[in-house]
């Protein structure tokens, strides 16, 4: 295990005002290191995507205290919050969030444009990802004559293309069947041996009962942690 990735410490966020005003998350603590895969657990409604999305900069905790990758993030505003996410966080959604007009290669050159990489060089990377994912016969093809599978190794190419310590996955095996789902774990276990910091959120039984670190998240509280030997291969439910 490496140094700390995520520092979070007493993190609260709530939605609505008055009467209608709900607490999501209350008061949580959490530590990731870097070269660790983390599999954040619970049921719909737990708070677990809200976390994820604090963790990567996308929402502000209404208190608390939140570090990543060493630096303190209280006092960042917008502008530093979306620059710290560019570069340092890969997100890797459920449902993809592809641009269906584009071939492969292009949704993952957006990234690395994002990051003001030159146009070829960008292209030769994003291609060269796509490649080491097993994908190089369909980088030209657009995302809407992909599978499901391939679809997800697209979606992990463009999470990992500016190459950030930090990998957030949000349920990356809903959409998948065993075999497929197999082989994105496998991915992010990869990661997190190469020293990436993995945060994986999931109600996905296939992965949890092989999953080697487990949080387990319930109406916005950290319920408990599990520590076990773990395994890539997912088995049916």
């Amino acid at each position: 295990m490496g140094d700390l990735a995520v520092r979070a410490r007493g993190i609260r966020k709530s939605y609505g005002e008055g009467q209608s005003r709900t607490t999501v998350l209350h008061g949580v603590d959490l530590d990731v290191e870097l070269g660790q895969c983390m599999y954040l657990a619970g049921p719909s409604g737990s708070g677990k995507s809200t976390f994820l999305s604090i963790l990567g900069c996308i929402l502000s905790p209404d208190s608390g205290r939140l570090a990543l990758l060493g630096q303190d993030t209280s006092s960042w505003n917008e502008r530093q919050k979306a620059n710290f996410r560019r570069r340092n966080v890969g997100f890797i959604f459920q449902r993809f969030q592809l641009f269906r007009g584009l071939r492969a290669w292009e949704n993952v050159k957006i990234k690395l444009d994002l990051l003001g990489m030159p146009p070829e060089e960008g292209r030769s990377r994003a291609i060269g990802i796509l490649e080491a994912l097993g994908l190089g016969p369909q980088v030209e093809r657009h995302v809407t004559e992909l599978s499901i599978g391939q679809l997800q190794r697209v979606a992990v190419a463009r999470a990992l293309a500016g190459d950030p310590d930090l990998i957030l996955a949000d349920e990356p095996t809903a959409s998948l069947d065993a075999e497929s789902g197999s082989k994105a774990i496998r991915l992010l276990h990869q990661l997190a041996e190469a020293g990436k910091a993995v945060l994986i959120v999931t109600h996905d039984e296939r992965i949890l009962r092989q999953a080697g670190c487990i949080v387990r998240l319930e109406d916005g509280h950290i319920k408990s942690t599990e520590s076990k030997s773990m395994s890539t291969e997912l088995t049916p439910t």
